[in-house]
């Protein structure tokens, strides 16, 4: 009957109208939250009355938070994470979080000059939101980063970045298992250990300009 044709054509219009505004209520959060870490960056690396290594590790302990780093350290060590001791896990965590916002957080800018801006933002099928942002340096090549963030115990957090289309995690995730074959995973805790050596503030310097 025409009636009950319009009636299906009403609920799917309302369907659709109620899936649109849960959509927009999880993006929202998500923007909010890598557009406070933009923010945070700007302030923290602006503040010139500190040295620019101090003002990177404090920016680096602001936004630590925000990331899921026991999420993602049991991934990028794959099934041998449920091995570890409690200690090594404890450790390979604190290195490996160390390392990776010591590599990635520039991503965010905030060093003089630097724009940032976000793109768009989407949700896809199986809860995650993806937040796709560049960043224009003086002198340097654009960035283009897809942050992905999923909901967690603790709220909406960063689980991966990828960087022109390669997961970070991923990548890492392949690098360890490699690792991992051939050694052990006291190896790979010395490989880190010699890595945040490597990236202390005394062997890398500024990340500014």
């Amino acid at each position: 009957m025409p009636g009950n044709g319009f009636a299906l054509l009403v609920m799917i219009f309302c369907l659709m109208t109620v899936g649109s505004v849960q959509a927009e209520g999880r993006v929202d959060p998500a923007y909010k939250l890598i557009q406070s870490m933009a923010e945070q960056a700007k302030s923290r690396l602006s503040n010139d009355t500190l040295p620019i290594d101090r003002r990177e590790s404090l920016f680096r302990q602001d936004i630590r938070p925000a990331f899921d780093f026991d999420f993602i350290s049991a991934f990028v060590v794959g099934p041998k994470w449920d091995r570890l001791e409690p200690r090594q896990k404890e450790e390979f965590t604190d290195l490996f979080s160390e390392f990776f916002l010591q590599s990635y957080s520039f991503q965010f800018g905030g060093y003089p000059e630097d724009r940032f801006e976000i793109l768009e933002v989407k949700a896809n099928g199986d809860g995650d939101l993806f937040v796709l942002t560049q960043l224009f340096r003086p002198n340097r090549k654009r960035v283009v980063s897809r942050w992905r963030l999923r909901e967690s115990a603790d709220g909406l957090r960063i689980v991966d970045v990828e960087i022109s289309g390669t997961s970070v995690i991923t990548a890492h995730r392949k690098s360890f298992h490699n690792q991992l074959v051939r050694g052990s995973v006291e190896g790979l805790l010395n490989i880190l250990r010699m890595r945040a050596e490597r990236l202390s503030p005394q062997s890398t310097g500024s990340g500014e300009g």
